[in-house]
Parts: structure tokens; C-alpha cells; sequence
């Protein structure tokens, strides 16, 4: 059975070829401008990492792209830089045809202008239609989508630190703030728009937002945003809809970037329909937990027992920032309370709190007023908080999709990370899934927790007595392998280290 669920599956996805790529590039050598260049000198970059040395190859040359690798990869530049580059590129050359018509413009009226105009008067040449190009309103060249608020704030700031030298203008747009200063911001020419999908749709329906412009739509954390389970794509389909129909009433092309953690079945199907000439550049940490964390596992006899063995670890690590996720919001809440109670400085941050509150939950986070953050999946999608030390799965995945993307919020580009597991008796088999498969230099694929768990033994040698019992092998002492996963109750069992990598920029 586990053979089946690690085997590896085609992607409806065709990957792209490398020709584009120079690998040991720099941001220069890629055909980014002076301006992004040094832009991102002053951030302390100088060198691309794998995954936007090839995004950035394959949509300069015009690609529809998914970008896929293991979170903290540096996804967010990969989108953005080439976005920035062709819309820059564009304005330079629609600059040079305004100046071009101009000079046209004034050669043809001095030649028509009569001789007997009296002295001192002036001739008003009308602007040419590129001239007022760059003047227009309310309507974007590129639409940035992200799932959360927060999500959103983070890539308007990466944009907003870029344009400080390559000048271009931005604006972000979210649900949970306040709409008077975004319709102000609206009123103004916009290069970058970024936007969560349902206040998008609303500024579009309401006037504010106008897609004859747009050149560029990205999808950040797209295996969220389009797929059905997540409650995201009726109303992407509102967006994705009317941009489609106006690059093809105005002959218009429209490039779409796609970011994700993860592709594999089904999504890879949902991508290749609604994007039919979409590429995937696979980073090789795809499918991998970031080789810089060391991950553990406390096995608890049940669910009553999970509050204790999460102060106890709590405890353990006392030091820097903690991330606890949670299945549902009631389990957040009850998480937060219960560490409120015993003294510790925690929040939470999940999606039945109002908006202005969950700011004020995620920026005592960050400022470090709070050293705990309780949170569910959706609500850290795609978050790059660098100074998450630890994350505790308090509630363990349902998938394995869900645990990449929570064990990703820490141990990013090139750090150190812990990530604690709480399992129960009902969690056993799918650890002991992920366990074997990252022993065998497996990725991480989809194993459901749906699993008969009456053939297990749920005692201290449970994994494995029934990987023996189906002929896997023991695994340990390599740089990737794992211990035999010994899980007793309130134990912590460290899986090895792996080899530390040379830190990746953001």
C-alpha cells in the first residue's frame, strides 16, 4: 500500500526544459535592469537562487509558468522580478514611439503653420494616444492574487522595497481593511496591484477596478487559490473570467505566474485545464521538508493529553518564536486559552476573527509581544515569517500537503528549525508514512489519514512492527534517514540532522 502512495505520478503539467537557463548566473546576467539589479544589492542579494534563475529565464521569454519548490525558496521574487523587468521594458518602448509620434507631431505642424501668424502666438499640439498610456487610473498591468490579508501586506512590501529604485508604482488591496485609502490608491496609475481574490472582485464590480490593462496575472500559493475544497475558485473564476475576455476583445496577450508549494494530483490536472500552456519549473526541494529542520515526535495516549505534552514542549524550546497550528478553529481557540492560562504570551490568528483583530493578533507576533502564535492552515498560508524557530503540529495534518506548508514556516533560507509533532493513536500510520518515505529519499506525497488503523499496533514499536510487517526496511544513520520511529507517550524522539545547506536568499 505505501508503495502505491509514494509512487511517483506523471504531472498533467509539462516541466520545462533548461535551455533558457545559465545556471551560476547572476540577476544581470538573467536580463534584469540596472535598477532591479542594484534594488536587490541593497536587499543583499546579488545571486539568483535555482528556483528564479529558471522562473525568471522561462517568463521573460513570454512562458506561462508554475513555479513550484520548497517554501522559503525565494518564490516571491521569482514572480515578481520578471513582472517588474517586462512592464519596465514596455514603458521604455511605448516612451520612445510617444517621442517618436511627438516629434512627427511638431515636424508636420511647423510644416503646415502659416507664415502670417502673428507674433508671439503659440499652437496647441493635442497628445498623442501613447502619451496618455501611463496616465490612466484604476487599471492595473499586473494582478498579483494571494489567499490571506497578510500574505498580501508581505509581497506589497517586497514590491513597495523594489520600486524604492526601479521605479514602478503598487498598491495592495485586501478584505479586512479599510476601503477608503485603497479607493484613494485606486484613483492613481498602478503598475503592480496586489489583491485577495473577494476584494478584488467587489473593486471590479464596483467601478473602482478596470482589467483593460492587465498584462500579467499572478497566483501566489495557487494549489490554494484554485482549488475547489478551499472555497477560493468560484470567485477566482469571476476574475480569471472578464481578464481572459478583454486580452482576447483587444488581441491583448495575458501571462500568467503561478507560485506553489505543491504540485501533484489532482491539482496538476485543475493548472493544465485552466491554464492549457503552462510550464512547471520544479525546484529540487519540491515535495521535501528544508534539510535545515529537525523534526520530532511525541506520542500522546489521547487527545486529552495533548495540552500537557504541548507545555512540556513549549518548555523544551523556550527560546524564540513558536508557531502551533491547529485543524479548526475551535481547536485554536481552545489552544490559546489554555496557554493564556498558564502564563504563556500567545495569540491566534484563524479566519472567524474579524480582520482588525487578526492584525492586531499577527502584528504582536512579529514585534514579539507575543512569543506563540495558535494558528490554522489557511491563516499562515505562504507567510514568510524568517524568525519562526519552532512549529508544533498540535492538531497533526490531515495531509501530507498540509504538513510541508506548516513545517516550511520555519527553518528558511539556509536557518535552523524544530518541528514537534503531537501524534495520537489515530495519527500513527500517517507519521509513520511520512517517516518511511523521507527515510527512502521519497517526497512527501498526499497519504491519507483515512486508514484502518485495527492492523496496527499502537505500542512504542508501532511503526515499526508493521514496516517490517509489510517487508520496508529499517532506516537510520544517514544524512536523510530516520530512526526507528519510537513513539512513547510524552517521549521526544529527534530524527537525525540533516546535512546544512548553504543559506538561500529570501
Amino acid at each position: 500500500m505505501l508503495t502505491r502512495l509514494l509512487r511517483s505520478r506523471p504531472s498533467a503539467v509539462h516541466s520545462i526544459s533548461n535551455a533558457w537557463t545559465r545556471h551560476g548566473s547572476t540577476f544581470e546576467s538573467l536580463g534584469l535592469s540596472r535598477e532591479l539589479c542594484e534594488a536587490l544589492r541593497n536587499k543583499g542579494l546579488e545571486s539568483p537562487t535555482n528556483i528564479q534563475e529558471r522562473t525568471i529565464s522561462a517568463a521573460l521569454n513570454g512562458a506561462d509558468v508554475i513555479c513550484t519548490d520548497a517554501t522559503g525558496s525565494g518564490k516571491t521574487l521569482a514572480y515578481l522580478l520578471p513582472v517588474v523587468e517586462k512592464i519596465r521594458r514596455s514603458e521604455k518602448r511605448q516612451l520612445v514611439l510617444a517621442q517618436r509620434n511627438r516629434a512627427q507631431l511638431e515636424a508636420a505642424h511647423s510644416a503646415s503653420t502659416p507664415d502670417d501668424m502673428p507674433t508671439g502666438a503659440t499652437a496647441t499640439i493635442s497628445p498623442s494616444p501613447v502619451d496618455t498610456v501611463r496616465r490612466e487610473v484604476s487599471r492595473p498591468k499586473a494582478i498579483v492574487l494571494v489567499p490571506s490579508r497578510e500574505l498580501g501586506i508581505q509581497v506589497g512590501a517586497v514590491a513597495r522595497e523594489l520600486s524604492h529604485v526601479a521605479k514602478f508604482s503598487s498598491c495592495v488591496i485586501t478584505g479586512g481593511s479599510e476601503q477608503k485609502p485603497q479607493k484613494a490608491a485606486l484613483g492613481r496609475p498602478i503598475d503592480v496591484l496586489v489583491a485577495t481574490p473577494g476584494r478584488l472582485a467587489k473593486y471590479i464590480k464596483s467601478g473602482h477596478v478596470f482589467l483593460s490593462r492587465v498584462e500579467f496575472v499572478v497566483i501566489d500559493e495557487a494549489d490554494t487559490l484554485l482549488d475547489r475544497k478551499m472555497g477560493f475558485r468560484p470567485i477566482m473564476d469571476e476574475i480569471l473570467g472578464p481578464i481572459r475576455a478583454s486580452g482576447l476583445a483587444s488581441s491583448r496577450h495575458v501571462q500568467y505566474l503561478l507560485a506553489a508549494a505543491t504540485v501533484k494530483p489532482p491539482m496538476d490536472q485543475v493548472f493544465a485545464s485552466t491554464f492549457p500552456n503552462l510550464k512547471l519549473v520544479s525546484g529540487k526541494g519540491v515535495h521535501q521538508t528544508p534539510p535545515s529542520l529537525t523534526e520530532e515526535y511525541i506520542r500522546v495516549p489521547g487527545s486529552a493529553d495533548k495540552h500537557g505534552a504541548l507545555r512540556a514542549s513549549l518548555s523544551q524550546w523556550s527560546k524564540g518564536k513558536t508557531l502551533v497550528f491547529c485543524n479548526s478553529t475551535a481547536s485554536c481557540r481552545s489552544t490559546d486559552h489554555m496557554l493564556q492560562e498558564h502564563g504563556y504570551p500567545s495569540t491566534t490568528l484563524h479566519g472567524d476573527i474579524p480582520p482588525v483583530v487578526r492584525k492586531k493578533n499577527f502584528d504582536a507576533f512579529v514585534a514579539g509581544d507575543a512569543t506563540v502564535l495558535v494558528c490554522t492552515d489557511l491563516a499562515a498560508r505562504g507567510l514568510d515569517l524568517v524568525h519562526v524557530d519552532h512549529v508544533i503540529n498540535f492538531d497533526f495534518p490531515k495531509s501530507s500537503v498540509d504538513y510541508l506548508h506548516r513545517a516550511g514556516r520555519t527553518g528558511r533560507a539556509g536557518k535552523r528549525g524544530i518541528v514537534t509533532n503531537l501524534i495520537t493513536k489515530h495519527d500513527a500510520a500517517t507519521a509513520r508514512d511520512m517517516t518511511i518515505a523521507k527515510g527512502k529519499l521519497q517526497p512527501i506525497m498526499e497519504v491519507t489519514t483515512q486508514v484502518n488503523l485495527a492492523k496496527y499496533k499502537h505500542g512504542a514499536h508501532a511503526a515499526v512492527d508493521s514496516a517490517a510487517k509489510r517487508d520496508e526496511p529499517s532506516r537510520g544513520g544517514g544524512a536523510r534517514g530516520t530512526r526507528k520511529l519510537k513513539l512513547k507517550p510524552h517521549k521526544l524522539r529527534t530524527l537525525p540532522r540533516r546535512a546544512k545547506t548553504t543559506p538561500s536568499p529570501p
